[in-house]
This record gives structure tokens, sequence and C-alpha cells, in this order.
């Protein structure tokens, strides 16, 4: 017995959540990456939050990279995470 393919409907609000969220956790990982930056520039930069900080960027990377277009749950939870109001 065969199996069919799962159609799921992509549309322009699933591919618009997508590239919110994509584009937040872009935002999160250059947060980061700065502080880490600033951190590497101290005369006696602390090397533990360094580390910290890069735990977490590999941790939102790897939100970055399970992001589905057709999940729009998890689309929604993860701009709900990840947006901030500006400054």
């Amino acid at each position: 017995m065969a199996f069919l393919p799962v159609m799921t409907t992509i549309n322009y609000q699933k591919t618009l959540k997508f590239e919110i969220a994509r584009e937040l956790i872009n935002g999160r990982i250059a947060e980061l990456s700065e502080l880490i930056g600033i951190e590497e520039k101290k005369p006696l930069p602390d090397m533990t939050l360094i580390g910290q900080l890069e735990d977490q960027m590999l941790l939102i990377a790897e939100e970055r990279g399970e992001l589905d277009v057709t999940n729009e749950a998890a689309l929604d939870a993860s701009i709900a995470k990840n947006g901030r109001p500006p400054p």
C-alpha cells in the first residue's frame, strides 16, 4: 500500500510569518554577536559570559533552522518569543 504525501497549503500569510520569524531570530543573533564583540574587546573579557552568549546564539540558530513555513502555530510562537517593541 502506497502512502500519499500530505498536501499542505502555503499561502502569503504563512510565507510572511516565516520571513518575519527569520528576521526576528536574525536580529537576536546580531544582538548576541554584538555583545560578544563588546566583551571580547575588554582588557579582561569574561570568557564564561562569552561562552554563554555563544551557546544562546547556537540555540537560536537551531530554532531558525527548524522554522517550517507550513507550521503557522510554531511561526506565531517564534514571532511572539523573539519579537520586541522598538527600544
